[in-house]
């Protein structure tokens, strides 16, 4: 049964109209009463009625205050009585949001009318509200069933174009369900499926909150099939986006890792198919990345950090040209005599000679 609360400050007014009323009629449970708007907030807090019957005329609070108090209420049927047919009271009532408005004195007849009315419209709205949830259950279903996977792959493999033709023959579907909401509860269920789509790729959520609001959709555009489908074709273009960069960030971030493997362990074995198993990366993939990141080819970038390290060992003097080799890396001396003289113009034991300390030779760094 529906609630119903009295606020009157004449106990005789309220006693007779408790009396005066089949409430079991109407399918309401009269759940109790107010002399003042002051006490009957504490009885809504308590009781959350469906119906409130108040007079405007009490004091401490009078019922256009209450009535103003409850705005975020709006499924409460407030019906206003009044002693004073005063066009200015009725005109503030109805802009707050009251459902009806009865002189006194009140005829049984005239309020059980308006008590009817407002049942009726509760429970249509009830009936509504369920539609809406069947509604939106319904549209779960679908795009978790049938389009989840597919907008996961195509999110994967940035194919903006398959996304958009999707979406449109997802709400070429649509067009079965005529619902007053199904633009604005389709575009619900598309923010619950970006939401998982952003967990699914570690996407910050903040891209979908910052797409979903806006003065178009605020303004009336969740009832118009084009601006949803248009703002949910932004949203996913900005996941992509965002993925995007984040693959580049990750790329890099591979890329540098693996120039430090090479600082820490350039007199180790490197090679690109070690590097592509630690990093679970496929090796001609990762050679054409360490390129675009570096401008060096990884081998090219390899024989050039352990020349450099071969430098600063001649420079120290007292070394032997295959100990150096060695030592950065080579166990072919003369190998590592071919790749020293093609990338510095001088053989080893020159460059020694002219560079060693205990020679007594200029100290370059080149």
């Amino acid at each position: 049964m529906l609630k119903a609360i009295i606020v009157d400050d004449e106990d005789l007014f309220r006693k007779n109209l408790k009396q005066k009323i089949d409430w079991d009629a109407y399918r309401l449970q009269l759940e109790g009463e107010a002399s003042n708007a002051q006490e009957a907030l504490s009885l809504i807090a308590r009781t959350r009625p469906n119906i409130i019957i108040c007079d405007i005329k009490m004091p401490i609070m009078d019922g256009l205050e209450l009535l103003k108090r409850i705005q975020d209420q709006p499924h409460i049927k407030f019906i206003i009585l009044s002693g004073y047919s005063d066009f200015q009271f009725i005109r503030t009532a109805i802009k707050y949001g009251a459902f009806d408005y009865i002189l006194k004195p009140i005829q049984p007849e005239e309020l059980a009318g308006v008590l009817l009315r407002a049942v009726e419209d509760i429970e249509a709205a009830r009936q509504q509200a369920k539609k809406e949830i069947d509604l939106s259950l319904d549209i779960r279903e679908k795009l978790l069933g049938k389009y989840e996977s597919l907008y996961i792959h195509l999110v994967e493999s940035r194919d903006l174009e398959g996304i958009y033709q999707s979406i449109d023959s997802f709400y070429a579907e649509l067009e079965e369900y005529p619902a007053p909401h199904l633009y604005q509860n389709s575009f619900r269920e598309f923010i619950y499926l970006l939401n998982k789509i952003c967990d699914t790729f570690r996407i910050d959520k903040a891209i979908i909150s910052q797409k979903a609001s806006g003065r178009s959709l605020e303004a009336g555009g969740y009832f118009q099939k084009e601006m949803v489908v248009q703002r949910i074709k932004e949203i996913f273009k900005a996941i992509i986006d965002d993925l995007a960069y984040q693959k580049n960030v990750d790329r890099k971030k591979i890329v540098y890792n693996v120039i430090s493997d090479i600082e820490k362990n350039y007199f180790g074995k490197i090679s690109l198919e070690l590097i592509s198993k630690k990093y679970y990366i496929n090796p001609s993939y990762f050679s054409q990345l360490f390129k675009s990141v570096t401008n060096e080819t990884f081998s090219n970038y390899v024989i050039k950090y352990r020349i450099q390290k071969a430098k600063e060992l001649m420079k120290i003097g007292g070394l032997k040209i295959y100990q150096i080799a060695e030592m950065v890396g080579y166990e072919d001396e003369k190998h590592f005599s071919q790749l020293f003289k093609k990338n510095t113009g001088v053989s080893p034991s020159e460059y020694q000679k002219i560079h060693s300390i205990s020679s007594g030779g200029l100290n370059e760094t080149n």
